[in-house]
């Protein structure tokens, strides 16, 4: 009777010892797809702002181009990744690229008005468009923290254990 006790006293601390760590990795988790959500609110705002300026320029104008194509680029990434967002594990890391690009590409069509007295033409699409950028910045840096500590997580002794048992796997860094 006694040994029936203790293994059954055993048997629920296993059970519960694992519905924790289960548990945590998924809240870990899903701050991850969180963060990455946010990042992609950003880059979506962002392309949005870059389709009306260019509207309103001249395909000549210099960047256009460049920016087109990054746009292009961007657009694509974010399809094909939400696509795959629960299968893949790059699917933070998968922003980084075009994004790069994007903000690379922009700057020829949003220029800088740092200590300007007058306004100029585009003003307020480039403090606009910094202001996104500093907001973007800060999602990717959010989404890039929410990577680490879900994979230190799964790295972690009681986790390591039984997380590949349980489908987590460890994610790509934000680029």
């Amino acid at each position: 009777m006694q040994n029936s006790l203790s293994l059954w006293i055993a048997l629920a601390l296993a059970v519960f010892w694992a519905v924790g760590v289960h548990n945590r990795l998924m809240r870990l988790r899903a701050a991850v797809w969180d963060a990455a959500a946010s990042f992609e609110r950003q880059m979506q705002l962002l392309m949005g702002l870059c389709k009306e300026t260019m509207l309103e320029r001249e395909p000549s104008d210099p960047g256009f181009d460049a920016l087109a194509v990054a746009l292009q680029t961007m657009a694509q990434s974010m399809k094909s990744t939400k696509q795959a967002k629960a299968a893949a594990a790059d699917y933070c890391a998968a922003m980084g690229a075009p994004w790069g690009q994007m903000q690379q590409s922009a700057q020829a069509l949003f220029p800088a008005t740092d200590g300007a007295v007058e306004p100029q033409p585009g003003a307020s699409d480039a403090s606009r468009w910094n202001d996104g950028c500093t907001k973007a910045n800060f999602a990717k840096a959010a989404a890039t923290l929410a990577v680490a500590d879900y994979n230190a997580a799964l790295r972690q002794a009681p986790a390591c254990w039984v997380a590949g048992f349980m489908g987590f796997h460890p994610l790509a860094t934000v680029a």
